[in-house]
């Protein structure tokens, strides 16, 4: 799929505005707070409901969720694992995985309770 000329021109400038802006480097992986915002105020306007952005999170993928931001406070870290991993297995699953030289899947397993196979 190709963009339309006016599309290809929006992400350019906006390219070069984020650059001039000076927001080239890595963001929070929580998300943004302009975003969190966003986020919440859709909530709040689309679905009735109250959030604040330290509640939200918008990230790229699993891990950023999981362990996030090294700043983040380690007690709202090891809610989000629990809630992460809880979701994801029943309590007769085993956790199968590599030892990549990390205690991250260790401590997911750990939080959770469940068996790590390696």
């Amino acid at each position: 799929m190709t963009a339309s000329p006016a599309a290809a021109r929006f992400s350019a400038s906006s390219a070069l505005k984020a650059i001039r802006d000076g927001k080239t480097k890595y963001t929070p992986s929580d998300g943004i707070p302009e975003l969190k915002e966003a986020v919440c105020a859709k909530f709040a306007r689309e679905n009735g409901l109250s959030y604040t952005p330290s509640q939200v999170n918008v990230s790229p993928g699993g891990k950023a969720v999981l362990f996030g931001d090294p700043k983040m406070d380690k007690d709202r870290k090891q809610v989000l694992i629990r809630a992460f991993a809880k979701a994801l297995r029943t309590e007769d699953d085993y956790i199968f995985g590599p030892d990549m030289g990390t205690d991250e899947a260790m401590s997911c397993a750990v939080c959770v309770e469940a068996t790590r196979v390696r």
